[in-house]
This record gives structure tokens, sequence and C-alpha cells, in this order.
């Protein structure tokens, strides 16, 4: 039986990497895009079962690569595509829609409701709306390794040690570029990494950062400056914890032991205001 092809658009790697490994232990092949401009490209030059497409990117974003999807003609404007997004605000959804978009994904994204979602964009005309049950090795089974929350938490331990080590080589550069752009001023910079930060940890279970980060991303949108300075204080301490736990939980993924992590399903991190 063909594996359903999906193309998975986002500019934040870690979101990539973890939806993509997800997604390709429930069976599906998966191909990935970096940004609005190489998801029209690679819609143009291969043909998808379905692609899932962040909303929010620099330069064009999905709403922008939808639109322009759609006006390649042919089959492959007609692909299904779903938008990924932590904002859905009235005017956000209406201009998916205007844009061709066929449906939606919250963020941080609900592993079942992942699942379903593609499920039903993928199967072929006339089939069933099951979907694919819990790939094997999937969440926290006999000998594996219980790691982090959200969508992580339906993956093995092996399968999340470069993701683990995407997140926690990149985090620190983050967090010390928002340092520096709040303390300019430049809030609309702030707004955006503090969005793409929050998403990332959400994703990875890390309520706490996801949480403060997405508290900067509103005060900064506010142009509350003095609120997103004394937040954007706050996320050094909270980092360096977070960063602890990944490394501990780590160490035990690829050990191969049991370890619960403190990461995991517990809320460790109360450093969200």
């Amino acid at each position: 039986m063909r594996r359903a092809r999906i193309l998975l658009v986002d500019d934040n790697k870690v979101n990539r990497k973890l939806l993509a490994a997800v997604l390709e232990a429930d069976g599906y092949r998966v191909e990935e895009a970096g940004s609005g401009r190489e998801a029209v490209e690679g819609v143009r030059l291969l043909s998808y079962d379905l692609v899932l497409m962040d909303v929010q990117m620099p330069d064009m974003d999905g709403v922008e690569a939808t639109a322009a999807i759609r006006s390649l003609g042919g089959r492959r404007a007609d692909v299904p595509i779903v938008a990924i997004s932590g904002d859905i605000g009235d005017d956000i959804a209406e201009r998916c829609r205007a844009a061709g978009m066929n449906d939606h994904l919250g963020k941080p994204v609900n592993p079942e409701t992942l699942q379903r979602v593609v499920a039903q964009w993928t199967r072929p005309a006339g089939e069933g709306g099951q979907a694919r049950p819990a790939a094997p090795g999937s969440g926290s089974g006999q000998g594996e390794t219980p790691l982090l929350g959200g969508l992580a938490a339906h993956l093995s331990g092996a399968a999340l040690l470069p993701i683990i080590d995407e997140f926690s080589e990149g985090a620190a550069a983050r967090v010390a570029e928002i340092e520096r752009d709040a303390s300019a001023g430049d809030l609309d910079r702030v707004r955006r990494i503090a969005h793409d930060l929050s998403g990332s940890a959400a994703n990875l279970g890390l309520t706490g950062l996801s949480r403060l980060a997405r508290s900067i991303e509103i005060a900064s949108s506010e142009s509350d400056v003095a609120t997103v300075r004394r937040l954007v204080a706050a996320v050094p301490d909270l980092l360096r914890q977070v960063l602890a736990d990944l490394a501990r939980t780590r160490a035990a993924a690829a050990a191969g032991g049991p370890s619960r992590s403190a990461a995991a399903g517990d809320d460790i991190h109360p450093g969200g205001p």
C-alpha cells in the first residue's frame, strides 16, 4: 500500500523535526520546507497528498503560500492544505479560508487531533475516517523512557534525541536575541522570537517556558515595554532549569533506561507569570 506523502512547512526547525518524527512513526512519508516560498516550489515540482502549513512565517506566510499554490493550476493546485497556527482569530481564519486552506490545527498540536486530521485528508475517497493506530514505540510503553509532554510524549527516547539537541542548541541563542531586542525596544522582533519559542516549548511539553514566552509575545503586541523587559529578565534562569532537565532526559533516553523526566508530565517550571 502506497504511503501518503506529506509536505510539512514551518520556519521553526524544532517544530518541523518533531512533527515529522511523529508523522513518520505513523507511517507517512514526510518532506520538510522551512518557508512559504520553499513550500510553493515544492508543490510545483512534486505531487503531495497533503500540505501542513504553518501560518506565521517571515517573508511569505502560510496564507500567501497557500494562495500561490492554488494559483499554480492543474492537479497540484488542488492538494489539501491544513493550516497550523496558535492564533486563529476570526480575521486569520477568514484569510485562511479565502486563500483556499481546507482545515486547521491549533498550536500546541494535539497528537490525537493531528493523527485524525492527517488521516482524514490523506485517505483515498470512499475510505472510512479511521485514524491509524498509534505507532509501535510511541508513548511510554514497557522498556521505554517516559520523556517530555505534548507531541514529544508520542516518541520513543531514541527518536527524541535529535529534537532535544536541536532545541537545546538553539534556545540559548534565541534568548540572547530576545534580551538584546527587548533592551533596544524592538518589540516586533521580541514578539516574533517569543512566538517561536513559545510554540516549540509547548510542543515539547515545557509548559512553564511556553507560558512565559507567550506572555512576552502578548506584552510585545500591546507595546508594553516595561512588562516585556520584566518578563524577559526572568527567562535566563528558567531556561537554565529547562536545559538541565533536558540534559538529564537526554542522558536517560540515550541509555535506554526508564526515567521520569522532570520535564515530562510535571509542570516544574512555574516561571510563567
